[in-house]
Formats: structure tokens, C-alpha cells, sequence
């Protein structure tokens, strides 16, 4: 029986998962304490992250996250209830080529094939967020509610990353397990590995896959009190 590599004293700098046209993936059993690496992660990279946040037809934002207690600002909250995580139906190319110009690249036009295919309110975050200059942060929250209604393989969620990368964002996407293969689509996976959001000082980040090139390297587990990054966001008061 292979022994598993010990837990590492000291991570890499979250804003790792920034230097390059990265997605990344992070998910764990509890949902608040991902959220929080999330917001975390957002944070070392882009200091007014955007958030698309996933919720059960109640509407309400989950009880203890970063949502519910106010540290994503409404501006940059773009909030969809399951039924409208539904990707839309594939446009025909024909009437794509009546949106663009007709000299227009054939990548140009599978790209916007892409873009399209996207719930409206994730269009509306990535037009808001998107743009020339600093590559800013995209955190998608909660996809485990709206999974059943996306491809399960990595060659069909990587079109769904690559829409967001294209427009200069770092995508973070969070779920509970279990997972299918298509997560496996984004660059960076990590694991949380923590029971509850009251227990995080217990818990610790598994680097599950890492990109050639990212400061972060596969089966490496880092204690999440030895990341300053995550430290300073659950560290502080949540009520």
C-alpha cells in the first residue's frame, strides 16, 4: 500500500492559480467552507471578485457563507436559481452568421456558439467582468445544483471554462461531491478536506491536478492554517 505524501508547512501563493489562463475547481463536504476557500482564493488575485451564485428554488443564500453574511457586495452578485442553470440549446450556425459579420472567423463563431450556450446570468457576470487589461476573477458557486444539467466529460464542460477564460477571467468553480469527470475540465483541482466551517483550523487543501507551469504540484496536501490567504479570511469575526 502506497503511503500518501505528507501534509506540506507551506503553500504556494493563492494568486498562483491568476498567472495564467487558468480555470480552477474546488470542492469538499462542507459547503460554507469551500465557499470561503473560494472567496479566498478570489481575493488573492482580484481584490472585487464577481460571484455567480447557484441556489435551490428558495432563493436564499446559503446560512454562514460569504453571500450570506454581506462579503460579496451586490453589484458584483449575480444570483440563479437552479431552474435557470439550465444551458441554453445550441444556436445553428445560420443564424449565427446573420450576428456577425460575414468575414468574421470560423473560431469567432464557435466561440460566440459557446458564450451562448451559457445561462443568461453567467453571460451577464462574464460581460461584467470581462474585459482588456487584469485578468479579474469569476467564482461560480454551487455548480453540484445545477450538474444533471451539463456533460459529465471533459471534452464537453472545457468549451463552458474556456468561454470564461477567453474574456480575461480566472473562473473558480465550487461544488460538493460527488463529482463526475468534467471537473477535471478546469486546470486546478482542489479538494477542501474539512468537516465544517467551525472545524476549518482542522482542515487542509489537496492539490488534486495542476497545470505544467502553476507554482502548485498534483498530491500535495497543505494544512489550511498554513495558508496565509485562506488564514485571513476565516480568521476574521463572521457575524
Amino acid at each position: 500500500m502506497s503511503v500518501p505524501p505528507p501534509l506540506r508547512t507551506e503553500a504556494p501563493a493563492l494568486r498562483a492559480i491568476g498567472q495564467e489562463a487558468w480555470g480552477t475547481f474546488l470542492y469538499g463536504v462542507s459547503r460554507p467552507l469551500v465557499q470561503w476557500v473560494a472567496h479566498a482564493f478570489a481575493l488573492a488575485c482580484d481584490p472585487e471578485p464577481t460571484w455567480v451564485d447557484f441556489r435551490d428554488a428558495d432563493a436564499k443564500p446559503d446560512p454562514l457563507g460569504p453571500v450570506r453574511l454581506g462579503k460579496v457586495p451586490s453589484s458584483r452578485l449575480y444570483v440563479a436559481v437552479r431552474s435557470e442553470g439550465r444551458p441554453h440549446a445550441e444556436v445553428p450556425s445560420r443564424t449565427l452568421w446573420t450576428l456577425i459579420r460575414p468575414d468574421e472567423a470560423k473560431e469567432s463563431v464557435l466561440e460566440l456558439a459557446d458564450f451562448l450556450r451559457l445561462p443568461s446570468r453567467v453571460q451577464e457576470a462574464i460581460g461584467a467582468g470581462g474585459g482588456s487589461g487584469q485578468r479579474r476573477v469569476l467564482v461560480v458557486a454551487n455548480t453540484d445544483r445545477v450538474r444533471e444539467f451539463y456533460p459529465t466529460t471533459i471534452q464537453g464542460i472545457r468549451p463552458f471554462v474556456l468561454t470564461a477564460l477567453r474574456a480575461n477571467l480566472v473562473p473558480i468553480l465550487t461544488s460538493l461531491p460527488p463529482i463526475v469527470p468534467g471537473y477535471l475540465a478546469l486546470d486546478h483541482v482542489f479538494e477542501v478536506r474539512g468537516k465544517s466551517l467551525d472545524d476549518w483550523r482542522e482542515g487542509s487543501l489537496y492539490c488534486e491536478q495542476a497545470p505544467a507551469g502553476s507554482e502548485f504540484v498534483p498530491r500535495q496536501t497543505f494544512r489550511l492554517t498554513s495558508i496565509p490567504e485562506i488564514v485571513s479570511v476565516l480568521a476574521q469575526p463572521r457575524e
